[in-house]
């Protein structure tokens, strides 16, 4: 069945090494949702992040697996505002920068 794969790739517990095979299946519906799934390794998150994709980049802001330095980027961009205030990381390390 041809949804099989995207859906397993949303899973958050999906196994790494899947996850790594999923990513070399040229599917966009699949990088979709690696970008959002959390235990996407972040090798795979920075590759998609070198997309320079919008929707690639709107799953990855709302990732909290999402390295910091993209989740600060993306804060420059209005369209990202609302996902990054519902991801812990980026409220986080806003939080731990303010000393809060």
């Amino acid at each position: 069945d041809d949804k099989v794969i995207p859906d397993l790739s949303q899973n958050p517990n999906l196994n790494p090494d899947l996850i790594k095979k999923f990513f070399h299946i040229k599917d966009r519906y699949i990088d979709i949702t690696l970008a959002a799934n959390p235990s996407t390794p972040k090798k795979i998150l920075s590759e998609y992040y070198e997309r320079y994709d919008d929707e690639l980049n709107l799953s990855l802001a709302a990732n909290p697996s999402t390295p910091i330095e993209y989740l600060q980027q993306f804060q420059l961009d209005s369209r990202f505002f609302n996902l990054l205030t519902k991801n812990k990381t980026f409220t986080d390390n806003i939080l731990n920068n303010l000393g809060i």
